[in-house]
């Protein structure tokens, strides 16, 4: 990660963009140009730049693996810095509900 030159922060989502700014000055110890963006499917992505994807096009790029493309999830690199668990989303469930998974 320490190649990245410009990290591309993805419009939609103030906390991933946040750890990612943390992860870089606390842990990597590089600050990269940082730049906000929308992300689509056509998008092209550039060799030296990094790029915060969430929701459904992060995990179609997940599971899709392009070749060329190394993909990191971000709690998982927060963990392995802090032993510490990241919160990205919640399930709120009533005290008087259940849930069954």
């Amino acid at each position: 990660m320490k190649e990245i030159k410009t990290m591309f922060l993805d419009s939609r989502s103030k906390n991933s963009n946040l750890l990612v700014k943390v992860l870089f000055n606390e842990f990597v110890k590089t600050t990269p140009k940082f730049s906000y963006y929308s992300p689509s499917k056509n998008m092209t992505l550039d060799s030296d730049c990094g790029y915060v994807v969430i929701g459904d096009l992060g995990l179609e790029l997940t599971y899709s693996r392009p070749a060329g493309v190394k993909i990191f999830d971000l709690s998982d690199l927060w963990f392995n810095e802090t032993s510490l668990p990241f919160l990205l989303r919640h399930i709120i469930i009533l005290k008087n509900l259940t849930m069954i998974l």
